[in-house]
């Protein structure tokens, strides 16, 4: 009842503007908590203060969040400085519903940036905040959970040393970052390519003693190193080269507003006159410092074109420090070297050029990984330990393709028009843009029993639109009845192109849970076409995970599939004999409720079983299960559900979209120029249950066998009649059949008219059809 008040209340501030709910029909777990609150504890973070140049902070700004004269807020550096923080997250865990943790890594640079309001046709200073364009972490769970709600645009790293922040000691190597460069080919190991080195020439200092009033000594201490510096500074006149008493004074606020390094010299909170802050100032509660505000890019790709957005938001939530557990500079304020005699070498490459878009200023150049990079020189750097709390964003304003800025609910509709996607920001450029060109692909179909009614049920809460149809085309029939059709569908492919990035070659292995339909108008049935609907998609590589998730919609996992005997995954015939053949393990929260650690679960488990393979004709097979198309060539779309989760409240969703991806197999695999067929051995399938991921529960899956002697009930299916299909194929970029921003659908008249022109051109002459058991 309190989820349903909580709706009602939003939904009444605007009347007629009303968003709709988070489609939640492939599983309730893919929900969020209604108030988000996840707890970070043990986080101990290195912060290294970078002197950066105004002018380029500014245009940075105007780039990346002061995005046209409609937006209703705008951003000014606050202070010349860049704050990098390389950050050990002992504990990261969603306390909300109790979901489990995990750890990371993270590298970020954040920017301290003032807001600004419009006020009777002026800009009004509101309050301050920090955004953190380029973020690096190297934990894949962070990498897309943040990305969901916020628009966290995060890139991979690999820590080459372990942090040793807590071993004071002489002059060392801090910690080494690379850059993970995911391999665009299946099996290919992930490259990795130095990034940036930490040096120190000197130790550092712990503020941590054994007095009660710890929460307050670690500010205090850290506060009373940065004021002795300054004060050296006031007393000799000799500010360090290229400083200013102004660029020292505006860090000293920054750390006092932001981190509460606070004492009679700093004020409590960041006040830079002659601006005033609107902004209540929070009470003093639990740690005493007041949550600083951070603000995030949320950009979602549109279908169509790479180079544009159908979804952006500046978001903005808080973060609060819980309590801080131990602290100290990394400089001696008596030694006259502000910088703790660290160096920085920082890498500028083309696709993460932080040193050139911020401005940071560099003391000299040197190298990393034998390549061209920066010399930085933090000033005043230190370290924390604490606890941190993050929630759900408290604000945001938003705008689509076919809607103006919104702040709230209240919808301004406009005609469509295109946004200009940003490529901005560590994570920016991660998806393959089509259209796609498959010359070689085998798909190994795994035809699984479920019940129909149910089926149905599912793909009308999922795809659920105001002009469009899907109905359940397969069906399979034994002793027990008439039964729905739930494909499971190993694929593989080599040397894919892509027209966004045509002389790269892709593969993947994927598995893929699919149900064959028939669509059509709502308003006319009569006319159905075929489709597939990928309900839970399983990708061994991240740029396919990544583009289907963040292109199509589609619920994909980078998963890894394990294989004792390699060759089942790219030979269709596979060995007769009874052995497992492919595993698929993707990173879980296994049970609810019970705070374990994520990891890496076995989630499905394939194995050939005893038995002679089918003798029946595949090509009648394959009309009963609504799959003729995979031998005909007439073309077919690949139909799913994309929406973007609101910020503010993650029950509701800003925009959304179902989305069809136009494929069709060309054949090319044999003289004749068709594709070629064939039976596969018989084959058993387990599926692992748990709370968080109840396949067969969610797709009404028909088990024979249910064992529950583990920690997961474990079910086991048989796939009737397996059959593989090899030939070339082709992918268009893809368009939406309709959208809503609001309760209102909208056709796309883009997809009506390519449908038109494609049932003009299906009146070819049917490919024919020839079966062979070789090899593919």
């Amino acid at each position: 009842m309190a989820k349903k008040k909580r709706r009602t209340s939003r939904r009444t501030k605007a009347a007629g503007a009303v968003l709709p709910e988070f489609n939640l029909a492939l599983g309730e777990f893919l929900a969020l908590p209604e108030h988000l609150e996840q707890k970070y504890s043990d986080v101990v973070t290195e912060i290294f203060p970078l002197k950066a140049s105004m002018s380029r902070l500014q245009d940075f700004c105007d780039s990346y969040l002061n995005l046209d004269k409609d937006a209703p807020l705008y951003f000014k550096p606050a202070v010349p400085w860049v704050l990098m923080q390389v950050v050990d997250y002992g504990q990261m865990a969603v306390t909300s519903r109790n979901l489990g943790w995990f750890s990371q890594h993270e590298l970020a640079f954040g920017v301290p940036l003032g807001c600004y309001k419009k006020e009777k046709n002026k800009w009004v200073f509101t309050d301050w905040a920090m955004v953190f364009p380029f973020i690096f972490v190297d934990n894949p769970l962070s990498m897309s959970g943040g990305r969901k709600i916020y628009g966290w645009s995060k890139s991979a790293i690999k820590i080459d040393d372990t942090l040793s922040i807590l071993e004071a000691g002489s002059a060392r190597r801090l910690v080494g970052i690379s850059l993970v460069t995911s391999g665009t080919n299946y099996g290919e190991r992930s490259g990795t390519e130095e990034f940036l080195q930490i040096f120190q020439r000197r130790p550092f200092i712990s503020a941590s003693t054994a007095v009660s009033d710890l929460l307050g000594a670690v500010p205090r201490a850290l506060s009373s190193s940065i004021t002795a510096a300054y004060s050296i500074f006031e007393t000799t006149g000799l500010f360090p080269l290229g400083y200013s008493d102004r660029d020292i004074e505006s860090l000293r606020q920054v750390l006092a507003r932001f981190y509460g390094l606070v004492n009679s010299r700093v004020p409590g909170s960041f006040r830079a006159p002659p601006e005033r802050t609107t902004s209540k100032r929070p009470s003093d509660t639990g740690s005493g410092i007041a949550p600083f505000n951070v603000i995030t890019m949320k950009q979602i790709r549109d279908v169509h074109s790479s180079s544009a957005a159908c979804f952006q938001a500046i978001v903005g939530s808080k973060m609060q420090i819980e309590r801080t557990i131990d602290g100290g500079s990394l400089f001696d304020p008596l030694s006259g070297d502000m910088s703790g005699g660290i160096y920085i070498n920082l890498l500028n490459t083309p696709a993460q050029p932080i040193v050139q878009m911020l401005g940071l200023e560099t003391s000299e150049y040197s190298s990393v990984g034998k390549k061209p990079a920066a010399t930085l020189r933090p000033m005043m750097p230190f370290w924390l330990k604490m606890d941190l709390s993050y929630g759900l964003a408290d604000s945001q304003y938003w705008r689509t393709n076919v809607t103006g800025w919104t702040v709230g609910d209240t919808l301004k509709q406009i005609p469509r028009r295109e946004i200009a996607y940003l490529n901005v920001g560590s994570g920016a450029s991660e998806e393959v843009s089509g259209p796609y060109h498959f010359p070689q692909m085998t798909l190994r179909v795994m035809p699984l029993r479920a019940e129909k009614a149910k089926l149905q049920d599912l793909l009308d809460r999922y795809l659920e639109n105001d002009f469009f149809k899907f109905e359940v085309a397969g069906q399979i029939k034994d002793e027990l009845g008439l039964h729905g059709v739930v494909c499971l569908i190993g694929a593989n492919f080599e040397e894919m192109t892509a027209s966004g990035d045509p002389d790269t070659k892709y593969s993947d292995r994927e598995l893929t849970f699919a149900v064959p339909v028939l669509w059509s108008e709502k308003r006319n049935s009569r006319i159905k076409s075929p489709a597939l609907i990928p309900l839970y998609v399983f990708a061994g590589t991240d740029w396919n995970a990544v583009t289907l998730s963040e292109v199509y919609g589609q619920q994909s996992l980078k998963s890894k599939l394990v294989s004792p005997d390699n060759s089942w995954l790219v030979d269709a015939v596979g060995p007769r004999k009874t052995e497992p053949l492919v595993a698929v393990k993707t990173e879980l929260f296994p049970e609810l409720g019970k705070s374990q650690e994520a990891k890496n679960t076995t989630v499905i488990e394939i194995l050939s079983a005893s038995g002679a393979a089918s003798r029946g004709s595949i090509a009648n097979y394959l009309k009963e299960l609504g799959l003729g198309h995979f031998l005909t060539g007439n073309e077919f779309h690949s139909i799913s559900l994309k929406q973007v989760m609101d910020a503010k409240d993650c029950t509701l969703a800003n925009y959304q979209a179902v989305v069809a991806l136009l494929r069709q197999f060309t054949g090319r695999k044999d003289s004749g120029g068709n594709p070629t067929t064939g039976t596969l051995a018989p084959l058993s399938i387990k599926i692992f249950d748990y709370p968080t991921f109840p396949i067969v529960e969610v797709l009404g899956l028909i088990p024979e066998t249910r064992d529950d002697t583990g920690p997961s009930p474990v079910f086991t299916l048989k796939p009737i009649d397996p059959f593989w299909v090899s030939g070339m194929m082709v992918g268009d970029t893809g368009l939406e059949m309709c959208s809503r921003v609001g309760t209102g659908w909208r056709r796309n008249p883009r997809f009506d008219t390519r449908v038109s022109e494609m049932r003009k051109a299906s009146a070819r002459k049917p490919i024919a059809i020839k079966r062979t058991g070789r090899r593919p």
